[in-house]
């Protein structure tokens, strides 16, 4: 069968059968618009993925690489109420485009930002980008392109690697790299606490009032 053969048949079942639904349509406009790699699920398949989640009477998911969101709305779709879903990006300009079309079709009203195995901020997504309350998650938000800028920006990096996970550091997985860091984050790891409504961070310092204790916040590229 020729490739243009199987294209054909995918796109007849897929206006037959799946019909994908608004959300999962803009899902696949963002991804081209962001230029996000065309590797994504085909709509047949992430339909197939759907029915074998509820086939299995799936009650939770994890999906490693989320891209942008096409392949988790569809799995997401499976799960009954009560259910959850846990998708892992590692790509953060992926991540935002994924959050947004998650945000758009429903499906997540919190976000959880993790480093080095690590919760280290958990907030309603919005709150997230507005407030951000740890120097990760700040770091991220820095390095992300904005896709409704009329012009491109320069973006920030984080300086140095993440930790070595078989040589955990005793304090905070983050503090190598952070430009906020105290003595006490050396050796203790700071637990979740709350910071807003609905909002936590794993931080020892309040970054939204404390200053750099390095030079330069983050290296601009």
């Amino acid at each position: 069968m020729t490739q243009q053969r199987w294209t054909a048949v995918d796109d007849y079942l897929t206006d037959l059968v799946v019909r994908p639904g608004e959300a999962l349509v803009a899902a696949q406009e963002s991804a081209a618009t962001a230029g996000l790699p065309a590797i994504a699920v085909a709509p047949n398949q992430g339909k197939l993925l759907q029915l074998l989640a509820r086939l299995a009477g799936a009650r939770a998911i994890l999906e490693i690489g989320t891209l942008a969101g096409y392949s988790t709305i569809w799995l997401a779709g499976a799960l009954p109420d009560g259910g959850s879903l846990v998708t892992l990006e590692i790509d953060p300009r992926h991540a935002e485009v994924a959050i947004a079309n998650i945000e758009r079709a429903g499906l997540a009203d919190r976000v959880l930002v993790m480093y080095a195995g690590c919760i280290v901020e958990e907030s309603p997504v919005r709150d997230l980008y507005e407030n951000p309350r740890h120097p990760y998650t700040l770091g991220l938000l820095g390095s992300l392109p904005r896709l409704d800028a009329e012009r491109p920006e320069k973006l920030l990096s984080i300086e140095g690697l993440p930790p070595d996970l078989i040589d955990y550091p005793k304090g905070c997985p983050f503090y190598a790299r952070c430009n906020y860091r105290i003595d006490i984050c050396a050796h203790e790891m700071a637990p979740l606490k709350t910071v807003g409504v609905g909002h936590k961070a794993a931080c020892h310092v309040d970054i939204s009032v404390a200053q750099p204790t390095t030079e330069h916040p983050y290296e601009v590229v």
